[in-house]
């Protein structure tokens, strides 16, 4: 069912409402037909004359009034103008779920790398027979440590959509130190590349391309997890209005009250 807003004669935002309530409403004579009314589902800021069958003037409903059935549309979502709190609540889920993406996807490189483990243990055990157990113990212990990490990834993947912040936080500290690692092998492989070479060069090479690669992987979900956890308190103060418009009934609107 859509849920309803209009604006009274202040300019002051009334709602949400049921279409039965604001029928009720609109009854009453609270709502006039010069007011406007919105949802989601029409997409935009409307006068009450056309939405609810109101007199154009704004005089009273007559006493035989009864509103029309509730309108249904298949038009774009569009922000309701002069409605600021409504942008931000919308962009800060955006980065909200930003981060979330980013959790999943370490999720699923740590399910990809455990089985890389096991297909390069399984060759390792084949080639060298008698050293299998060694390959198994290492390979086992490989993957209860991936198992480890696309749980926490996953489980904190669904907390932030619930605007909860510990998994963001625990994220935090690894990820920073990670990427000041990064940087800091990018910065002096590059100064031995660029001025000082000798025997190691190709070795600084790969080194500089691994480091590069990670840190175009570790510093944008470094800056998905600041983002989101500046999103997070943005998104709990925002009114219950707008967090029903940018998540519906689940999520913030459930959770944002505790963190």
């Amino acid at each position: 069912m859509a849920e309803w807003y209009y604006r009274d004669s202040q300019e002051t935002q009334q709602g949400p409402f049921d279409w039965y309530t604001l029928a009720v409403i609109a009854q009453s004579g609270s709502i006039r037909g010069t007011h406007k009314v919105w949802s989601r589902e029409l997409g935009s800021w409307s006068p009450a004359s056309i939405i609810l069958g109101l007199p154009e003037d704004g005089s009273a409903p007559p006493g035989n009034y009864s509103a029309p059935f509730e309108p249904r549309s298949s038009a774009t979502f569009l922000e309701p103008p002069g409605q600021p709190e409504l942008v931000d609540a919308r962009r800060c889920w955006r980065r909200i779920r930003a981060a979330s993406i980013w959790f999943k996807a370490f999720a699923a490189l740590a399910i990809l790398h455990a089985a890389i483990l096991i297909v390069l243990a399984a060759k390792a055990a084949m080639d060298d027979p008698d050293d299998a157990a060694r390959h198994l113990a290492f390979c086992l212990l490989g993957l209860l440590i991936d198992a480890a990490i696309a749980t926490f990834y996953f489980v904190g993947a669904r907390a932030i959509l619930r605007c909860k912040r510990w998994p963001l936080i625990v994220a935090l500290i690894p990820t920073s130190v990670s990427a000041i690692v990064q940087v800091l092998a990018l910065l002096l492989t590059a100064i031995y590349l660029l001025f000082i070479g000798g025997p190691n060069q190709a070795d600084a090479q790969v080194l500089f391309l691994r480091a590069l690669g990670a840190a175009l992987i570790t510093i944008p979900f470094l800056i998905a997890v600041i983002m989101a956890l500046g999103a997070i308190p943005k998104l709990a103060a925002a009114p219950d209005w707008c967090r029903r418009a940018v998540a519906g009934d689940s999520g913030p609107l459930k959770a944002t009250r505790s963190f």
